[in-house]
């Protein structure tokens, strides 16, 4: 054999650049394949990753029902604990069962303990008018010398300025300035009355006495001081209500125009009105040098109404021209002039 027909047989021929070149892409193949199995492999994870976090997405609906995810339930669980914090310190705030609530005492200006005042009497709102009946019984009974106070008056009237009297302290208990006035004109026309000292005092007792028999075991020592000192005070402003004697002249005097005829008769019944409401009346007739018989009536009629209620009317130096016209009509004895 040559050596030309052993060249197809070469036992090197693998090792040519060709086979070279087909050994690489195969490696490079390998490589691939081995890539796709990697990528498959890290694809499958996610999947399984993905059907665990559903899973729990499926459990946490089914336990709320309304969260949507994992991080919002954990959000709105986070967010509801202070809300417990809360309601815990409003029960804590709340008193004990035994716990009593006092309410703030008010005193007002006139130092009347206004609070005590208020809520004690509206125990006996209800019971009013049998108040009133009761404490007059009561009054004339334990103290018969204030009774002739009364002569000009009915016991139903008498009854209902009671009642009226303490509706007003009661109204303007708030108001100092008010009820102060308004105790100082009660104060002047009990003074025409012909009250004293001694008549306050006997109408306090009196009264709490029947305020605590009518509210019972309602009536605690607090009540009894409240209105001891209240009554002992309105007895103070309405004596200081009083007028002096010499206010009381003063004040109660109607002077008598030199020459008094039908012109001012008017004038004349509308003074003695007024004083003789409230008051006693003197007439000053000094300087009357002329009067007519329409004066010298209405004179005559304020002494038999002074008469009649109790009141009096007396005369100041009542000049002879005075005496001599009532004596000419026959009214000396009717005017206090003889």
């Amino acid at each position: 054999m040559t050596k030309k027909s052993m060249i197809g047989l070469d036992p090197l021929a693998w090792l040519s650049p060709d086979n070279a070149k087909g050994s690489s892409s195969k490696k490079k193949s390998k490589k691939k394949s081995k890539k796709k199995v990697a990528a498959k492999s890290a694809a499958t994870k996610k999947k399984v990753a993905k059907k665990k976090v559903a899973k729990k997405k499926v459990a946490a609906k089914k336990s709320t029902g309304k969260v949507t995810n994992i991080k919002t339930a954990k959000n709105k669980t986070a967010t509801k604990k202070p809300a417990v914090k809360t309601v815990a310190k409003k029960v804590t705030s709340k008193p004990a069962v035994n716990e009593t609530v006092v309410e703030d005492t008010y005193i007002s200006p006139l130092g009347l303990d206004v609070t005590t005042l208020e809520s004690s009497f509206g125990l006996l709102a209800s019971k009013a008018e049998e108040l009133v009946e009761t404490f007059y019984r009561e009054l004339f009974e334990q103290h018969p010398a204030v009774v002739p106070m009364f002569k000009n008056t009915t016991p139903e009237e008498q009854q209902k300025k009671l009642l009226s009297a303490l509706k007003l302290v009661m109204a303007n208990v708030r108001k100092p300035d008010v009820l102060a006035d308004a105790l100082k004109g009660l104060g002047a026309k009990h003074q025409s009355y012909g009250a004293v000292p001694e008549h306050y005092t006997a109408v306090a007792n009196t009264l709490i006495g029947v305020m605590k028999d009518m509210t019972g075991d309602a009536w605690t020592e607090q009540i009894q001081s409240a209105w001891e000192h209240a009554l002992s005070t309105i007895a103070e402003v309405m004596l200081g209500g009083y007028e002096t004697e010499e206010q009381t002249v003063e004040n109660s005097m109607i002077k008598l125009n030199s020459v008094q005829d039908i012109s001012q008769v008017g004038e004349l019944h509308k003074q003695v009105s007024e004083i003789l409401n409230n008051s006693d009346v003197v007439l000053d007739g000094e300087d009357v040098e002329r009067i007519d018989a329409s004066s010298l009536q209405l004179l005559t009629c304020v002494f038999k109404q002074a008469d009649k209620y109790g009141a009096n009317v007396s005369w100041q130096s009542p000049s002879d021209a005075l005496r001599q016209s009532a004596k000419l009509l026959g009214l000396e004895t009717d005017l206090k002039l003889s």
